[in-house]
């Protein structure tokens, strides 16, 4: 049987490339950045055209008005297709392949599905309950190394840690090739911590429910979320939420203020929460190596087990 969405998928990029063989003498995989620009706008009115023709199909939708008219459900679908064809076709337009454009459904459903679910879970986690916030980067994953191959893979410099880069190329360098890893998809398969795995389900086991914690900016690079996302699940890591926000250590403090502990490896972020009278542990790495620990609610841990056998009997 002939797939269904692969037989769509050609069927407009066929009438894409018809179109703008007669409009401007080239197919769609042709076309010039101003030109994408132009027709986007094209295809995003027709969108907005299209949708309205749905509501005019869809009876006494004004609730300030009570017009008697004929539903006809076969109208209704029909402007629901157009609406369909116009997104397809805009998604065609800028290069994107039937596969592309598949597996970013699933992904853009599974950040859908997480979200809504999200401000379920928040809100119904017991603010008693035994709660432990846990950061991403260089707690759960091995950040430093998996950002310094993605340097490597992509400019051919080689550097022993973020630190030599940012003191050989500067701020500004190390910001666009921070910019380049978030954009570029690999943050998904950032190499899992040792023993992170087990922590978190151990940590089930004790009957404790975790927070994930990152301040990853998702808002301006969206594909951040369905990558942490992916990261997550497929590690098997066990969360029951995660907190999104740059001050994400005064967020959970905030919404659990009997919150047991937190695993966080800057810092800054330590000492601000422990100062708060909360217990800290930071996992040794290369950007807290020189950490020099004063406050007693902040323990250095080599080994993410550790801590299992530090909260036992709590």
């Amino acid at each position: 049987m002939t797939d269904r969405f692969e037989e769509l998928w050609k069927k407009q990029l066929e009438f894409n490339d018809t179109f703008f063989q007669k409009k401007l003498g080239k197919n769609t995989n042709e076309l010039s950045l101003e030109e994408k620009v132009s027709w986007t706008k094209n295809h995003l009115l027709s969108i907005v055209k299209e949708a309205m023709e749905v509501l005019d199909e869809i009876p006494n939708w004004k609730e300030h008005r009570n017009e008697p008219s004929e539903f006809v459900l076969s109208n209704l679908t029909e402007e629901i297709i157009d609406v369909n064809k116009f997104a397809v076709g805009l998604a065609q337009l800028w290069g994107m392949t039937s596969t592309q454009y598949h597996h970013e459904y699933i992904r853009k459903s599974i950040v859908v599905e997480q979200r809504w679910n999200q401000e379920q879970e928040l809100n119904l986690i017991d603010k008693n309950a035994k709660i432990v916030g846990i950061d991403i980067d260089g707690v759960l994953g091995e950040y430093e190394p998996w950002f310094l191959k993605f340097v490597k893979d992509v400019s051919g410099w080689k550097f022993d840690s973020i630190n030599q880069l940012k003191h050989e190329l500067g701020t500004k360098k190390h910001e666009e090739l921070k910019s380049a890893y978030r954009q570029s998809g690999v943050k998904a398969k950032m190499p899992v911590r040792p023993g992170a795995i087990e922590l978190t389900h151990k940590l089930k086991e004790m009957g404790y429910q975790i927070i994930i914690l990152t301040a990853r900016p998702y808002k301006k690079y969206t594909r951040i979320y369905p990558d942490t996302l992916e990261f997550l699940r497929s590690n098997d890591i066990k969360f029951d939420a995660i907190i999104w926000d740059e001050e994400k250590h005064l967020k959970i403090i905030h919404e659990f203020p009997n919150m047991k502990f937190m695993i966080e490896d800057t810092p800054k972020i330590a000492d601000e929460v422990a100062s708060e009278g909360y217990k800290v542990f930071v996992p040794t790495g290369p950007l807290n190596e020189k950490y020099a620990l004063y406050d007693k609610n902040i323990t250095r841990v080599d080994d993410l087990l550790t801590i299992i056998d530090l909260i036992k009997g709590e």
